[in-house]
């Protein structure tokens, strides 16, 4: 067991496992911790999670948090959202309860903490993990407590991503014998005697197989006292059950016929059943059946619910009954409650999903002829696809996972091609491909064989298989009889793929492209190999050329509307304005491709607004709101398998190396770098930021031998990032005397960089304190406000050695300023300790007191998101008005209340009104 956060071992007995629990959890509701905390709690069936977790909600005081509680239910692994429909008041405003459910917590946060308890979380649909896992994010910024426990699930993928998610996972042990024991006094006033002790043992600590032979024994008789204090087994009742699930069939085998037909009906609806579905199930008037569940009642091992419903008392006992029904009768109770379900208007879901069950190991004659599945459950499956594959893709592709199960290659092809995408759109890409593969070439429908090909490049794609997309390109490209139309939109998806690999086609190649395209009058082929054109462009330090390019674009595609929505070419007018224009200019464009990806409903284009997002910001010196951009987006990324991340994550990484958070950085690029993940355009960004480690570490040698490394890269496949590794290899080559590395960067940049980073550069190269301060002037005026704080840093040295105090303690405030709002706290250090060892000190800080901290440290866009809290927003209303996603708001609340000492967005709210 260990402390995601930390890493840590955490306690294993269960006193301790059961103090930490509690701990963690109420120092959110007591506010001694700055955010929210989820733990996971797993163990065995029976062994006692429901009950630690009814005992932390216990220790929570009336009024000082709100008390959430949801749980999986067996038969509904595919219901979708079963944790949103628990949650919610009433039904899903806009038809997503994801985003509602999300939303409800969100707005309950609001007021305080929030204790949200997850019960079973092993029976949970895959929508309903997928939900968990984004608030498990959230509780880092909310005060939210998000308590789950599970069984192990090894097979079930979202249930492990959600427990890999969560900050603290804690394995529940067994009891030890003094527990036992205890429990024991609990129940009978008493403690065992050396028999029972010897007769409980067979339990190995499990609490509900304890409790199970006390009953056994209490209902036999077969318990006496036998002292003050002490109880004692008079006799052993037989050969004793090798587990609890025997313990159970043994009771179930003293039961009439009638009796278990309700049990068997219970155990096959799979959650609590009312008396009216009860009596549908066993075609019996709902008010001749009172007499059969008192007698299922009084067995043990059902219980009658507070809202007139009836369920098992534990899950371990549904099981047992569940596993004891003949096959032929499990699959007729399946099939019989599939029909009342659907007569009553429960999802498509859940009724294909009681038909997958009843056509398991079923021959029956009533099959489709496209595949052995039974006709009814194909009919059911089509709506189920239909109802969920756009909201709740992780469902549909657990549902037409079973249907595999069942069918194996006797699957139908359109319910093949829907899996495929399923599981492509649930972040499982690999699976996709795999499956494509096994299957393509018995596909006999060539329109699906196309999707089924074109899904397999576009997840090969996406995850930045490079060679393994191209290969799959050329086979799919030298099929005979390929439409001309399939065959341009794979030529010009290659011309894309090399150019994201930094091995674009010479231009005379892109221009026969774009003229066969033209002569064919294929306007989306057109477009796609224009975008292709403009980032070569721009890679060239073209960008205004890149920017034209675009421009052409939008007229040749002004009435495709959905070919715009579906092309990540939408981030690109951003990355071209920040390289010709500055920050400024990048943001507008930010903002309208934004609302142009609002307005197609284009939501898998947001992580790549949201890398460039956080480069405009980086580069305006908004670090923290780039936080906020890059850590929203590289999650949606992580759960979608984007493999483009090489720029984003280097971004981030270079921000944490430079606030002085190196072991963050580090563990963030060991893990970009174990994924074997490519780098976009060939620039080594990941590497920079390691540059940036490095020095902040204070391993200069080390920084100079990979500053030589990454010059050298630079020179091999220029672009746009060499305009901000050129100051920082120049400065690691400066500090330390690499004459050698400086020279040959000296002679290299005005090729590869634009002119106010050239002059820059010479400027420190040659310590010209006027070309380091024109180079400045010009970045700020730009608004590249992260490179003009290093420029002053440097121009107050030159300054400095050039005798002028003045001028350098002018400059080196400014730098200082500019440090203190990125948060840069190494840099403020080092540009102090070189500027003493110049022989200039800074003056009294109460001359210039800094200001981090406070309304005063908000940034610009932190002031607008802490006025919309005022407003009474949510973080989704919040998102919608200004285009960006609900978790990057939440980063931004989650730093207004860091910077603010505030402990609520409602005291968010009170003081932005005051």
């Amino acid at each position: 067991m260990f402390d995601a956060a930390s890493n840590r071992p955490v306690p294993s007995d269960r006193a301790a496992v059961a103090r930490t629990a509690h701990d963690r959890v109420l120092a959110v509701v007591q506010g001694r911790r700055a955010a929210g905390v989820s733990v996971v709690i797993e163990g065995a069936a029976g062994i006692g999670k429901t009950f630690l977790v009814q005992e932390i909600l216990a220790s929570v005081a009336p009024g000082d948090a709100k008390v959430l509680r949801v749980a999986g239910e067996q038969g509904r692994r595919n219901d979708p959202f079963a944790v949103a429909g628990q949650l919610l008041p009433g039904p899903a405003a806009g038809g997503d309860p994801g985003e509602a459910a999300f939303d409800y917590v969100d707005e309950l946060c609001a007021d305080g903490p929030v204790v949200l308890c997850v019960d079973d979380a092993h029976y949970l649909d895959a929508a309903s993990l997928t939900l968990l896992r984004r608030l498990a994010w959230a509780s880092q910024s909310l005060p939210l407590a998000l308590l789950i426990s599970t069984r192990p699930a090894a097979s079930r993928e979202q249930l492990t991503m959600l427990i890999r998610q969560a900050q603290l996972r804690l394995w529940l042990p067994p009891m030890s014998r003094m527990m036992v024991e205890r429990l024991v006094f609990d129940r009978t006033g008493r403690w065992p005697g050396p028999q029972l002790r010897r007769i409980l043992g067979q339990a190995a600590g499990n609490p509900l197989f304890v409790a199970e032979l006390l009953r056994a024994y209490q209902s036999a008789g077969a318990l006496a006292e036998a002292g003050p204090d002490t109880i004692e087994a008079r006799l052993e009742l037989g050969p004793q059950a090798t587990g609890l699930d025997e313990m159970i069939r043994a009771q179930l085998r003293q039961l009439d016929e009638p009796t278990l037909d309700v049990l068997a009906a219970a155990a096959v609806w799979g959650t609590d059943i009312g008396v009216g579905d009860l009596a549908a199930m066993l075609f019996s008037p709902a008010d001749g059946l009172d007499e059969l569940i008192e007698r299922a009642i009084s067995s043990g091992l059902i219980r009658r619910e507070a809202a007139g419903t009836i369920g098992f008392a534990h899950d371990l006992f549904r099981e047992a009954v569940y596993a004891g029904l003949p096959a032929p009768r499990r699959r007729a109770v399946h099939r019989r409650a599939a029909q009342v379900l659907a007569a009553a208007g429960y999802s498509p879901s859940l009724v294909a999903d009681h038909l997958l069950r009843a056509s398991e190991t079923s021959s029956t004659s009533e099959t489709s002829e496209t595949s052995g599945i039974d006709t009814a459950l194909v009919t059911a499956l089509h709506e189920a696809v239909a109802a969920t594959r756009l909201y709740a893709p992780e469902v549909t592709a657990d549902l037409l996972s079973d249907v595999a199960a069942i069918s194996g290659p006797d699957m139908s092809e359109p319910l093949l091609r829907h899996r495929v995408e399923a599981l492509f759109l649930r972040g499982r890409g690999e699976a996709a491909e795999t499956l494509i593969r096994e299957r393509i070439t018995t596909v006999t429908d060539p329109a699906i064989a196309a999707q089924l090909q074109l899904t397999l490049i576009r997840s090969l794609t996406n995850r930045g298989e490079t060679a393994a997309a191209l290969a799959a390109i050329g086979q799919t490209t030298g099929i005979a009889g390929l439409p001309g139309a399939t065959f341009r939109q794979l030529e010009a998806v290659r011309s894309w793929l090399l150019v994201l690999a930094g091995q674009a086609q010479p231009a005379a190649e892109l221009d026969a492209m774009m003229a066969r395209f033209a002569a064919a009058g294929d306007k989306d082929a057109q477009a796609s190999v224009l975008a292709t054109i403009a980032s070569v462009a721009f890679l060239s330090g073209r960008p205004d050329t890149a920017l034209g390019l675009m421009r052409t674009r939008e007229d040749l595609i002004a009435d495709l509307d959905s070919f715009r929505s579906r092309s990540s070419a939408l981030a690109l007018p951003a990355m071209f304005e920040l390289a010709g224009s500055g920050p400024r200019s990048a943001q507008a464009a930010v903002d309208r491709a934004r609302r142009l990806s609002a307005d197609a409903r284009a939501a898998w284009v947001d992580p790549f607004l949201g890398f460039v997002a956080g480069a405009v910001a980086f580069a305006a010196g908004d670090w923290d709101g780039a936080v906020a951009e890059l850590d929203s987006a590289l999650e949606v990324a992580e759960e979608t398998s984007t493999g483009w991340v090489s720029i984003p994550v280097g971004i981030r990484s270079y921000i944490d190396a430079h606030r002085g958070r190196t072991g963050p950085a580090r563990a963030r690029l060991e893990s970009f770098r174990h994924r074997g993940l490519p780098l976009q355009f060939g620039h080594d960004r990941p590497g920079w930021a390691e540059l940036a480690v490095l020095e902040a570490e204070g391993a200069i040698q080390a920084a100079g031998t990979l500053a030589r490394t990454l010059w050298s890269a630079a020179r091999s496949n220029p672009g746009p990032w060499a305009a901000d590794l050129a100051p920082d290899v120049t400065r690691i080559a400066l500090a330390g005397m690499d004459r050698r590395l400086a020279g040959q960067i000296g002679d290299d940049v005005s090729a590869l960089c634009p002119p106010d980073v050239s002059r820059l550069v010479d400027g420190m190269i040659t310590t010209d304190p006027d070309a380091i301060d024109e180079a400045a002037a010009e970045l700020a005026g730009t608004g590249r406000l992260t490179a003009e704080a290093f420029a002053r840093e440097e121009a107050a040295c030159a300054a400095a050695a050039h005798g002028d105090r003045d001028r350098a303690a002018a400059a080196l405030e400014t730098a200082l300023a500019g440090y203190l709002r990125m948060g840069a706290v190494p840099d403020r250090d080092r540009a102090l300790g070189r500027m003493r060892a110049l022989g200039i000190r800074r003056s009294s800080r109460e001359a210039h007191r800094d200001v981090d901290h406070g309304w005063a440290g908000l940034t610009a866009s932190e002031v607008r998101i802490a006025a919309l809290v005022r407003d009474g927003l949510t973080n989704r209303e919040i998102g919608t008005r200004l285009f960006v996603s609900p978790r990057t708001v939440q980063t931004h609340v989650s730093h207004i209340l860091q910077k603010t000492g505030l402990r609520s967005r409602v005291e968010i709210a009170r003081f932005a009104e005051a």
